[in-house]
């Protein structure tokens, strides 16, 4: 079975920006938990590198929903 559904375009930056959020949101939680425990555990086994690499992410996550108006 195939369903086909229509979005504004309206529709479908709100669907991305609140599923950004959310990612954003799940990254600053994990950030948050690794400074607690000093234990990286996202991208690598590495505590310093993880917090890194998380950070990168999260500011390209608010770049991005800068673009979307987020």
């Amino acid at each position: 079975m195939i369903t086909t559904i229509e979005l504004e375009q309206e529709q479908l930056n709100k669907i991305v920006r609140d599923d950004l959020h959310n990612m954003l949101d799940s990254l600053t939680d994990d950030l948050k938990r690794i400074n607690r425990r000093k234990k990286g555990s996202i991208f690598t086994f590495d505590y310093k590198e993880d917090k890194k690499i998380i950070k990168e992410h999260i500011k390209a996550f608010q770049l991005i929903l800068k673009y979307y108006g987020g």
